[in-house]
């Protein structure tokens, strides 16, 4: 039998045994000899004189494989479930407590990335890592959840929440970084031991985009409103695939009327969720929801087919139609797929292209200009016209001007609201009309609801108007009898 000829001091075999992850008793008396050895303190002095590896070990080894799963490998902390399992724990050991729960977000990572290089971003993710673990403790959690994504738990007391949301921002000048780097952190209260941990995730992660200013640390606590939020939201997505498949999304039509003559010269297609029992659920409730998960390409698709469909149905049944314009969405305008979508569309109906029209919205166009500004030229290569949507809400009008192929201007009315500078808005708005009509736009005013607003634009000079002035969105059957 093989002795060790020297004592190994008690600390160094304590630092081995939490190196092979046995931090508990019974995980340092396993004993079972598949190392060779009779006890899982001999294997350790063995590693200490290196005539072993902890590798040896296949507790080690499966344990570690177990523990890998749970850590981010790029920062070395816990990743999404190696915090909700630490989570779980803590409240199983501790079930009379409350803990907090913090889920933030790093604003314009990509950004700093972009003006200091991937090295820096890392740099400070790994800084923020460390400043959040540092703050919760060992009693505590600090995860990174992907990209810029951290979460946080520790126990709920005022001085420590108030402690926590002190901090105004995270100083990254020693990793490079000049200004200061900025989260938006939601926030839930996990007080029930009964309650899955996921949810109260969940609703944390919910609550963090309800306020963003990037010059500063943000931090919402969720509420009972966001709390009904979420209902309606779980709701919505375990109805919508169902829903699709019973044809319960309507095409909706609101004409839109030429501001001298008030005939009807063109319709924007609006999307209606009537169920079969007759509910109409708010395209105000649905869409925010489809944005969020996705569902927004398949239900564009949707509307377009419905549109070709119904023009080629006028132009069979020889009815005298009008332009159809239809919605393209954030979330389809950032891959080219909804280019061969629309081709394909226009090759099966094979209609009088004039009869469609696109409209994207003017903040979609913000997020990645360059890349919509060449898929939105390939669209009009295809023969259709293109309108852009709230022109004036966002921060780049004017580049848009240069840059898309535009044929139409659809104008934000948000400078029509009451306000000090409403007499400003309406400068604005003739300018902008003016312009336009330079560039040979035409412009569709949307969302007129007042007679004196008409009036004005028409003064203007603005082509065409739409609103609930004129004609609320209506179904396809009460469009045609009104045409």
């Amino acid at each position: 039998e093989f002795v060790q000829p020297f004592s190994i001091p008690e600390e160094v075999i304590e630092d081995i045994f939490t190196a092979m992850h046995k931090t508990v008793p019974e995980k340092k008396h396993m004993d079972c000899g598949s190392c060779g050895y009779k006890s899982c303190r001999q294997m350790a002095a063995a590693v200490a004189n290196g005539y072993s590896k902890i590798q040896n070990c296949i507790h080690f080894m499966n344990d570690d494989l177990v523990m890998k799963s749970f850590i981010d490998r790029q920062l070395g902390i816990l990743n999404a479930a190696g915090f909700t399992k630490k989570l779980e724990e803590t409240v199983r050991q501790h079930p009379y407590n409350k803990y907090i729960v913090c889920m933030g977000n790093i604003n314009s990572l990509g950004i700093i990335n972009d003006l200091y290089t991937k090295r820096v971003g890392d740099e400070v993710l790994f800084s923020v890592a460390r400043s959040l673990t540092d703050f919760v403790g060992e009693e505590g959690g600090a995860a990174r959840f992907g990209g810029g994504v951290f979460g946080v738990f520790f126990e709920y007391t005022a001085e420590k929440l108030d402690d926590f949301m002190s901090r105004k921002n995270f100083d990254c000048r020693h990793v490079g970084v000049g200004e200061p780097v900025t989260m938006r952190f939601g926030m839930a209260v996990h007080n029930d031991s009964e309650a899955p941990v996921e949810v109260t995730v969940n609703r944390a992660s919910h609550s963090s985009g309800k306020t963003i200013d990037k010059t500063r640390n943000t931090y919402n606590m969720f509420t009972t409103e966001m709390l009904n939020e979420l209902t309606v939201e779980s709701r919505v997505t375990s109805e919508m695939q169902e829903a699709m498949k019973n044809g319960e999304f309507k095409i909706y039509l609101q004409p839109q009327h030429n501001i001298k003559t008030g005939e009807i010269v063109g319709a924007e297609a609006l999307c209606r969720w009537i169920k079969k029992d007759g509910t109409l659920i708010s395209p105000g409730v649905f869409i925010p929801v489809f944005e969020k998960n996705g569902f927004i390409r398949p239900l564009d698709k949707h509307i377009w087919e419905e549109a070709f469909l119904l023009v080629s149905e006028w132009e069979k049944n020889g009815v005298k139609g009008v332009p159809v314009s239809l919605n393209i969405s954030r979330k389809s305008l950032i891959d080219d797929e909804f280019i061969s979508v629309i081709a394909s569309l226009q090759s099966k109906y094979n209609i009088n292209k004039n009869m469609i029209h696109f409209e994207i919205t003017e903040s979609a166009y913000i997020d990645n200009a360059d890349e919509i500004a060449d898929r939105i030229t390939r669209l009009k290569e295809l023969g259709f016209k293109i309108a852009m949507d709230d022109f004036g809400s966002g921060y780049s009008s004017l580049n848009s001007l240069k840059d898309i192929p535009l044929d139409i201007l659809k104008l934000d009315m948000g400078f029509f609201r009451k306000s000090e500078n409403e007499e400003r808005g309406r400068k604005i708005i003739g300018l902008i009309v003016e312009m336009a009509k330079e560039l040979q736009l035409v412009t569709v005013a949307e969302g007129v609801e007042k007679p004196d607003q008409a009036k004005f634009l028409d003064r203007m000079g603005c082509d065409i108007i739409q609103g609930y002035l004129y004609s609320r969105p209506m179904p396809v059957k009460d469009f045609e009898a009104l045409l």
